[in-house]
Parts: C-alpha cells; sequence; structure tokens
C-alpha cells in the first residue's frame, strides 16, 4: 500500500441526543451536512436488511434494545466469528469528514488474548481500501473497541480522510471471543466538500470551535476535545471527550461529572442539581465560550458563576469561578468552594500524581478507600492511564489551594478544597481552573496551564559511575515555541552543569520527546532540572526530580 490514506479520527463516548437548537462557530460559512443518516435500517426495525449476517449467531433481538423495538444482538464463541456488514455509497467529489456512530451494550463479553469485539469501519477510494492504520501507521485508528461490560453507550467518531472517499463499510464482529454484545441505532454523515472548506481559516490548520445548545446540555468542541454541560444538573461536564482517543474522562450518571460545585457553609450536594441560568455564550471560529450562574433556595445572595472557555488552537478547557456575595446580603460572609469531580480514563485503573514536599506522590486507583493530599506544593494534579498512557491534567491557583482528595469507591473521583474566603458583599472571590486530556505520558513531573513534563526512563536509584539515560517529555495543550534547558546540580550544595538546551515548536495536542544522556557519570545525589521559559524568556514551568 505505497499512499496511504491520511485520516485522524476521533471518538466520542456520549449518552445524549444530538436534538435541540445549534449555535455553531461556522454556522455562517458552511451548509448543512447531507441529509441525514446514511445508514439503511440503522436500528434494525426492519430486520437484518440489507445488514449481511456471517452466521446465525448474528440476530435481531427483542428482549434488549436502545431504541424501538430491536437490536442487533452478537452471541459470540471462542471458536467462530460472528459479524454483520453493510456498505453504504458515498460518492465524495472532494475529501470530506465523515461521521459515525452507534449504541452499544455488553454483557460478559471476553476477548481473551486473541478474541475481537468491535466495530470496524473500512473506507474505499482509489480502488482500494483502507481499514485500520493512517498515514502515521497508527494502528486500530478504525476501529470501536468494545471490551468493557456495561449499559448502553453511545460511541462516534469523526474520520477526516485526504482523499473522496467512495464508499464506507461498517464491520460489526465478534471473533473468537465469548459472551454476548447488543449493537443500536447506527448513524453515518458525511459534508459537503464547502462544508469542509469552512472548517479551517488562514492562519489556523485547525478545525474552527462550535457551541452547540440542546434541551439538556450545552456543547463546546474544538479539534481535541468535546465538553457536554448539563445547565440542568449544577452546571456540570457531564462528558468530556479526549478526541485523540476518544475517551469519555467522566460520565453521565448522577454522581458522575466535573465541576459540581460544592460551597462547604451549605452542604454537600445543595448545588448538584440546580439549574443554572445560561447567561452569556460567545461563538466565534477562534474561541467559543458560555456562562451560567446558579443559586439555591438556602440562600439567595450567594451566587456561583463559571465561564467555560475553549480556543481553537488549544486542546485546553478554561473555567473561570466566580463566588459573588450580594450586595443586598448587607454583610462580609465566608465561602469554601470545593468541587466534587468524577475523572478517570475509562476501562483500567488509572494511577494519580500530585506534588507534594517529598516529590509527585503516585497513587493507584483502588489502593485505598479514599485519601487527602493537604501537602501539595504546587496547583495541579494529573491521572493517567498505564496501558493507555493517556488521561487529564487539571491546573489551578495554587495561592487559595487547600487540598486535594481521592475517593475509590462506587464511583472514581479527583477533587479539590479551596482555602476559606473571605468576601464583602456587592463582591466575589474569582478563581481559575484548567482541563487537559494528556496521551503518550507513564507519569506527570512538573506541570502549568497547557503544559506537562515527565522524566521517562528516569530510574529512581543509579549506582555511581553510571550514566542516565532518558527522554524529556513534552504533552502540550498550547501552541507556540518554547526554550527547555535540562540541568543537574549535586546536593546539597553543588554547581548546576547544563546538559541540554533546545528549542521546540509545540502544537495542541501532541506530545514530544527530547533524548537526554547524563556525560559525566554519577559521583553523588544529584538533583535534575528542567526549566521551560516562553518566546520572551519568562520561566513558564520548572521541574525537579
Amino acid at each position: 500500500m505505497a499512499k496511504m490514506t491520511a485520516l485522524k479520527a476521533t471518538l466520542i463516548i456520549l449518552a445524549a441526543a444530538f436534538t435541540g437548537h445549534f449555535f455553531s462557530a461556522m454556522a455562517q460559512e458552511q451548509a448543512a451536512p447531507t441529509a441525514g443518516n446514511l445508514v439503511a435500517n440503522p436500528g434494525f426495525e426492519e430486520g437484518m436488511t440489507p445488514w449481511k449476517p456471517s452466521s446465525g449467531e448474528c440476530r435481531i433481538d427483542e428482549a434488549s434494545f436502545h431504541s424501538g423495538k430491536h437490536s442487533l444482538l452478537l452471541d459470540m464463541y471462542p471458536d467462530k466469528k460472528t459479524a454483520a456488514y453493510q456498505s453504504i455509497r458515498l460518492d465524495q467529489a472532494a475529501p470530506a469528514p465523515v461521521t459515525v456512530g452507534f449504541w452499544s451494550r455488553t454483557d460478559k463479553a471476553d476477548t481473551g488474548k486473541e478474541g475481537e469485539c468491535r466495530v470496524r469501519i473500512f473506507a474505499h477510494a482509489d480502488g482500494k481500501t483502507f481499514a485500520n492504520s493512517d498515514s502515521s501507521r497508527r494502528w486500530n485508528v478504525m476501529n470501536f473497541e468494545i471490551k468493557k461490560d456495561s449499559g448502553w453507550v453511545y460511541h462516534e467518531r469523526t474520520f477526516e480522510f485526504d482523499r473522496p472517499i467512495k464508499a464506507l463499510e461498517i464491520g460489526i464482529q465478534g471473533f473468537n471471543s465469548s459472551g454476548r454484545a447488543w449493537l443500536d441505532d447506527f448513524f453515518v454523515r458525511t459534508f459537503q466538500s464547502a462544508e469542509s472548506a469552512a472548517l479551517s481559516s488562514p492562519g489556523s490548520a485547525n478545525r474552527a470551535c462550535s457551541l452547540e445548545k440542546t434541551a439538556a446540555s450545552l456543547v463546546l468542541e474544538n479539534q481535541f476535545v468535546k465538553a457536554e454541560i448539563d445547565y440542568r444538573r449544577g452546571g456540570r461536564i457531564s462528558s468530556f471527550i479526549e478526541k485523540q482517543t476518544g475517551k469519555d474522562l467522566t460520565d453521565k450518571s448522577n454522581y458522575g461529572g466535573i465541576f459540581k460545585d460544592v460551597i462547604m457553609e451549605h452542604g454537600f450536594g445543595t448545588f448538584f442539581d440546580q439549574f443554572y441560568l445560561v447567561d452569556a455564550t460567545n461563538a466565534a471560529p477562534e474561541k467559543v465560550s458560555v456562562t451560567l450562574t446558579g443559586e439555591t433556595g438556602k440562600d439567595q445572595f450567594l451566587k456561583i458563576q463559571k465561564t467555560f472557555t475553549l480556543e481553537r488552537d488549544s486542546s485546553v478547557l478554561k473555567v473561570d469561578f466566580k463566588v459573588i456575595n450580594a450586595y443586598e446580603a448587607m454583610a462580609t460572609r465566608f465561602f469554601t468552594l470545593r468541587h466534587h469531580n468524577v475523572m478517570k480514563f475509562p476501562g483500567e485503573k488509572n494511577n494519580y500524581f500530585y506534588p507534594t514536599s517529598n516529590g509527585v506522590r503516585r497513587v493507584a486507583e483502588g489502593s485505598i478507600a479514599d485519601v487527602f493530599y493537604r501537602d501539595v506544593v504546587d496547583g495541579w494534579a494529573a491521572f493517567i492511564a498505564p496501558i493507555a498512557r493517556a488521561g487529564m491534567l487539571c491546573t489551578l491557583d495554587y495561592a487559595p489551594l487547600d487540598s486535594f482528595y481521592n475517593w475509590f469507591g462506587q464511583e472514581t473521583t479527583l477533587e479539590w478544597f479551596f482555602k476559606t474566603v473571605k468576601i464583602e458583599n456587592g463582591s466575589s472571590w474569582d478563581t481559575s481552573i484548567s482541563l487537559m486530556p494528556l496521551h503518550g505520558l507513564d507519569a506527570v513531573s512538573g506541570a502549568a496551564e497547557g503544559l506537562a513534563v515527565d522524566f521517562a526512563g528516569l530510574k529512581d536509584k543509579y549506582e555511581k559511575g553510571e550514566k542516565p539515560v532518558f527522554e524529556l517529555a513534552i504533552a502540550s495543550g498550547i501552541a507556540g515555541k518554547f526554550a527547555f534547558e535540562i540541568k543537574t546540580k549535586p546536593l546539597p550544595e553543588g554547581s548546576a552543569t547544563i546538559l541540554k538546551k533546545v528549542e521546540l515548536d509545540l502544537k495542541p495536542g501532541e506530545t514530544q520527546k527530547i533524548p537526554v544522556t547524563w556525560e559525566t557519570p554519577i559521583a553523588a545525589p544529584t538533583l535534575l532540572i528542567c526549566s521551560i521559559m516562553d518566546a520572551v524568556g519568562n520561566m513558564v514551568l520548572e521541574a525537579s526530580r
């Protein structure tokens, strides 16, 4: 295959309807997508036609379905390949995005070492078939893996090709596995070429931002992340999709969500299900934002306002908070803000990272029931799934931060508590928090808004005379030119020696690595320091180990 079809794939796991009013940053730039759903019999209400089953173990089920009265059921066996396929004509005149979505449910599904339970997408162009690689040869990029037992879950990917696609084939596959899987409500749509051109503009290679309002939520989206905000339930983020891995880093359960507001003086959960008013929205190609304000019947003079902002050339979602003590309160009052967040990379046990006075502390999910981290020395926390090597960085204003907290129970949380603040009547207390997806990292050694670094491959202990070899891994959510300086300092009072200086152009959503060799053999306990400066020489991050 000399010429590969270049594509980018984003997977969205999202249990919400795609109906309602659409406020798009590109609304005046592009037309509507091609008419409706291109999948024939998407919900199996008309039996198998025109789906092509491979065996009797692939059948229509009337007992479990997402909508309507039917679904497709795969009865999987270790010695059999159960599958169904449908081919869809696209006949694109020019390259344009294609979105594929569906719902799935599994029961006791086990793929073992060799099996597969997935939906696989095949694209046909230039007389060739492309299935599971793009120009960078990232395997399985066009697969939806279905391995974890769950109730009905929505999956979606948008594929961007570099050439017109003539046809798309959906393959539902339960190969050499056991258990059962249900599939329902498939969805495929494509865009006209004029629409595709409107997705980008001069000065940026990234797709424009969009803001969508449905009957239940607001959805902020750019090329890197998709955040759904439920304004009916406390203005929480009910879904946060990292589009490179396609995983939802929270969940839509009653306990789920990010930025569930707690004012400690008013009790846990008081704001969780409050209706937050949408005060302002901004939808432009370069930036989208929405401002919500909430209050409770317990205190009409206390308001929480939060503004969510997503920019075109950034994978960082920024949230600006105000705790407002209304003028009518006629008194200075004290408030303590906490955020209850259900956050993890799904499908495996995560590691959580916190900067403490004894170095970065790593805590494995489930290794303890719950734990406070009060000895924090910087305003960040992170979690990473060790197999997927993906997760999230959370950055906060350090001065008002009191502590972090994990709960490993029915849900997995990463929470933060702020110090109690004094607010005059007619005034507010303000703070900012940012979320940035991570990928290609095993750990975090230091972080700032939009940046996370790790000394990859560096051991905790070396013998005298050894020359360590490692890589500085840099995950970026922002774009720009940065200078990196890596140096060593013998302890306790030795002089610093520069190991490496280099400049890099960082891009959002990418992880780069700088190879480093410690030329001088280690002779004493040594501190390794990484300093990062922006284009004008300002220090933006310093990490040490």
